[in-house]
């Protein structure tokens, strides 16, 4: 379990006068204080601050969401394959405040919102309280029951360990995440944990989005270069296609990896680059639609085979 935590709220300077500064969110984990395990941009709303789930603070999130559309949501959009009988089916295995399905949950088009079903894995019920409590987490699915709110993406969280729920599940998923910290960094390893880079674990995640023809999304965080070349080995022994997107700046590494050639066609990403923003703008809310457009771009540009 995650043990002791605090949520704070924090502003951050501006550039002066005209420029006030920010207030953000944080929930900070005792254990490591001077890791920020999750952040979400607030805003004023009726004289109080809440949550702006149209922003992503965190780089890596956003990376995910950019894989997503470039790999997944624009191919099955253009072959009219998002509808509501047969939903696109994500899952996400790690929670922490919720940022990341907030964000997916929120902003999809109300055209698209009902096409979308987002399952979250999250061991500690404590995480899901803390997301639903201080993040604007709204784990429910379809319509929202005030009038004039529009659709979200359906949304459901279980609390259950991610590892035995992937290897229990039937479902078949187009794209998995895994976004999950470990406790231990003895291999320079601090996500996923080791238990999610088993080789038996990683096939049984290849059958959950082979017939879907999916994606795997794996936020890798290695500060040895050795524990890191282990790593892509062994993702590579069990996918047949792969890419690595290094976030700048930071220690993270978004893999993307599949048993289809989805992310194997170099000719296919030019064309990716010229029609993601005409892609983005049917999926998403305006809001959100120039930050996913520049994120997916640069993710195309950037992305390297392992």
């Amino acid at each position: 379990m995650t043990g002791p935590f605090v949520v704070e709220d924090v502003l951050v300077s501006g550039n002066g006068l005209s420029d006030q500064g920010q207030w953000f969110r944080r929930l900070v984990f005792l254990s490591s204080q001077n890791i920020i395990q999750s952040e979400a941009r607030l805003k004023m709303a009726k004289k109080r601050l809440v949550i702006d789930h149209s922003i992503l603070t965190c780089d890596h999130h956003m990376a995910i969401v950019s894989g997503l559309v470039v790999y997944i949501l624009q191919e099955r959009h253009k072959h009219q394959m998002l509808n509501p009988q047969n939903p696109l089916k994500i899952l996400l295995v790690g929670l922490g405040g919720g940022c990341l399905a907030s964000f997916i949950q929120n902003n999809f088009r109300d055209t698209v919102a009902s096409a979308v079903h987002l399952d979250v894995v999250e061991i500690d019920q404590e995480m899901l309280n803390v997301s639903q409590k201080w993040f604007g987490l709204k784990d429910e699915s379809g319509e929202s029951a005030a009038k004039n709110q529009s659709r979200t993406a359906n949304l459901e969280v279980h609390i259950a360990d991610g590892i035995k729920y992937i290897y229990e599940s039937k479902d078949n998923y187009d794209a998995i995440i895994l976004d999950v910290d470990s406790k231990s960094q003895d291999k320079g390893i601090s996500c996923p944990p080791e238990a999610f880079l088993e080789p038996d674990f990683l096939r049984k995640i290849s059958q959950l989005i082979s017939e879907r023809k999916g994606l795997l999304l794996l936020n890798l965080v290695a500060r040895s270069s050795k524990s890191k070349e282990q790593v892509y080995a062994t993702l590579k022994s069990v996918f047949q296609y792969s890419l690595a997107y290094k976030i700048p700046e930071e220690v993270n590494e978004i893999i993307f990896l599949s048993n289809d050639s989805l992310i194997d066609d170099p000719d296919s990403y030019t064309v990716r680059a010229s029609t993601v923003e005409q892609s983005v703008k049917k999926l998403f809310k305006d809001q959100v639609i120039k930050s996913i457009v520049s994120s997916a771009k640069e993710l195309l540009e950037s992305s390297k085979p392992l």
